[in-house]
């Protein structure tokens, strides 16, 4: 990787400015948001005069995505003319907000409760994330990303359903992005891109192969297996929708080789899935930015700490809002989700 030597320094320069994990585990432990705010311009997250206007978890929300969108506005700046290198990480974020807002109009969600965590970038801005939040048909939002002529909305609209199967909708949007992703690969000859897009492929894949074997499902397996991974065969979804079972599985895929992010993704459930699996990629992607510190890994591990900061932040507010933290710092036993 020698073309966007600079793109990856600057990305380890910028990296600097997120926070530590000394810094997320003293957010973890603030019990009021006015705490809260004050810990993050310590830290220098948010400017003093933003955190004095700052009354509630929503309006901490808001800075966040503001702070990540700004963030992500500079690295697109380093790449000069070739803004589309980074196109495979914003578009990653783009899969998690669409899903994610589909998923909170088929449950009727309020529109602060949909835009939870999500990450703004060039293609979804905070404003087009927030218009998105406000509409609760899902063919319309796929309508809307139509118009605004986002390259993933040809996914959204594919079934034509006002209640899509979300399974399903995951597998089309993952497809899309992976053929955008692959796209800028072969233009730019990045092998550590096409890396990604495998890794991710297969992440997903092993996460609808233990969701088969929880669930029944009435889609063949095959409208549900994404292609272009390398560790996740179409036999495995067979297997675990067959069998409800995910341990064979899990032992073919270390008999391939061992794989810490594929073993998470076989082996977590429930509401601490998406934290456990970025954790796991978090760790992967920074042994592989030690192994080159020149290879665009640097930016993958970028965008993947970027999430879990936001995630961390969000997580502190509400619960800070909630009392959970008050009860949790009182040495109560209060469960709390351990994000990456």
């Amino acid at each position: 990787m020698t073309g966007w030597t600079g793109l990856v320094t600057r990305t380890r320069g910028l990296a600097r400015h997120l926070l530590s994990e000394h810094e997320l585990r003293a957010v973890d432990g603030c019990v009021t948001l006015r705490d809260l705010a004050s810990r993050l311009v310590e830290n220098g997250y948010l400017a003093a005069e933003r955190a004095e206007s700052i009354d509630t978890p929503a309006e901490i929300e808001l800075a966040c995505r503001r702070i990540a969108a700004a963030r992500i506005a500079i690295l697109e700046r380093w790449t000069f003319d070739d803004g589309d290198v980074l196109s495979p990480f914003t578009l990653a974020e783009d899969v998690r907000s669409i899903r994610t807002l589909i998923r909170g109009a088929v449950a009727g969600a309020g529109a602060d409760a949909r835009l939870r965590g999500l990450i703004p970038t060039a293609t979804l801005p905070v404003r087009a994330l927030a218009q998105l939040a406000g509409i609760d048909d899902p063919l319309a939002i796929g309508a809307v990303l139509t118009v605004w002529r986002h390259p993933l909305a040809h996914a959204v609209v594919a079934d034509h359903a006002h209640e899509p199967d979300l399974l399903r909708l995951d597998c089309r949007l993952l497809d899309a992005w992976a053929r955008v992703a692959m796209r800028v690969a072969r233009r730019h000859g990045l092998a550590s891109i096409r890396r990604y897009v495998v890794e991710t492929i297969d992440v997903a894949n092993a996460v609808t192969a233990r969701l088969l074997a929880e669930q029944r499902s009435d889609l063949e397996t095959s409208a549900l297996f994404v292609r272009g991974g390398a560790r996740i065969v179409e036999a495995d979804l067979t297997s675990a929708a067959a069998t409800h079972a995910v341990g064979p599985i899990a032992v073919r895929v270390r008999a391939r080789g061992p794989d810490p992010v594929l073993e998470t993704a076989l082996s977590e459930a429930g509401s601490h899935v998406e934290s456990a699996l970025l954790a796991a990629r978090i760790a992967a992607a920074r042994r592989a930015s030690r192994r080159d510190p020149l290879d665009l890994a640097v930016v993958a591990l970028f965008f993947l700490r970027l999430r879990a900061e936001q995630a961390r932040i969000v997580r502190a507010a509400w619960a800070c809002a909630m009392g959970v933290a008050q009860a949790w710092a009182n040495g109560q036993t209060i469960h709390r989700s351990v994000a990456a």
